[in-house]
């Protein structure tokens, strides 16, 4: 019976042992993934200059499918200057600031020198939930820009973006009067067009950069590998900050001092290595001097 026992204890171990292997080894990836991309993210702030880039040049998904040598991650977070016609739609999209709530100004930016309707989305700025109303109102007009900006993946929901819808949410509800209430749940209920499925994350409230949904909302051929935010120097920045009128001030742009890094640095991907690390050895040992008894 003590045999039996034995066994069960090793191979149970055993199997919780290469599981804290793995997340070892994962995390361990994650780490060197993570100070690479830390890595860019300092040298594209050191730039005196963004690289100049044409819209062929970017990562399109025919260019991504046709030639494997291509990967999308190699642009991530690459600082660029680019020349197009940024149209006059805008959505808006909630985001919390510093703990304040607010929203993200997005609009397709096109490819103008080439009639091929090629266009990115780009994350204009930030401004408080107060304001969204003054934004709300303006007239836009489509705008021949050279703009100055970061290259960055899709979002995707996780945890983090879940509680802050449940919260924007709540607020949206003790805040907005029963018309803006009325508005909103319209976009709040948006649905798939291909499935017919109200997808549960956006049903709720837009809180994060859904590509493939803006896609049909621009109704213009969108890239959904990657996506622009609009970045201003250092200097542009302080400029902006002693300003007194908020029409300068906001969308509050990236910036070296506002930009929001990855959510987990290179230190906590260390610090789960090494944990799991020190759990994988404990299982090994236990192991071993179980066999031994």
């Amino acid at each position: 019976m003590a045999a039996i026992r034995k066994k069960v204890f090793i191979f149970t171990l055993s199997g919780m042992t290469l599981m804290t292997m793995s997340a070892c080894r994962w995390q361990y990836n994650r780490y060197h993934y993570s100070v690479n991309k830390w890595k860019v993210l300092d040298e594209q702030f050191k730039k005196e200059e963004p690289d100049q880039i044409q819209f062929s040049n970017l990562p399109w998904q025919e260019q991504l499918a046709k030639n494997n040598k291509l990967n999308i991650e190699d642009f991530e977070y690459r600082l660029i200057r680019l020349k197009g016609l940024l149209k006059g739609q805008r959505f808006f999209i909630h985001r919390h600031q510093d703990g304040r709530p607010g929203y993200l100004i997005v609009a397709p930016f096109i490819d103008s020198t080439q009639n091929t309707n090629n266009a990115l989305v780009v994350n204009l700025g930030w401004i408080p939930s107060n304001m969204k109303q003054k934004f709300d109102n303006i007239k836009y007009n489509d705008e021949e820009i050279e703009l100055s900006a970061l290259i960055k993946r899709p979002e995707k929901i996780d945890y983090v973006n879940q509680q802050q819808i449940q919260s924007m949410k709540k607020m949206e509800q003790m805040n907005q009067s029963t018309s803006n209430q009325q508005q909103t749940s319209k976009q709040q209920n948006l649905q798939n067009q291909d499935s017919g499925k109200i997808i549960p994350e956006q049903s709720r409230f837009n809180s994060f950069i859904d590509l493939e949904f803006l896609k049909k909302e621009f109704n213009c051929n969108l890239d959904t590998n990657a996506y622009l935010e609009k970045f201003i120097s250092r200097k542009q920045y302080n400029q902006l900050s002693i300003s007194d009128s908020d029409d300068d001030l906001y969308p509050v742009c990236s910036s070296p001092q506002t930009f929001s890094k990855p959510y987990l640095t290179p230190d906590k991907h260390l610090s789960y290595c090494t944990f799991w690390g020190c759990c994988t050895t404990f299982g090994i040992i236990t192991i071993i001097r179980a066999l031994r008894v």
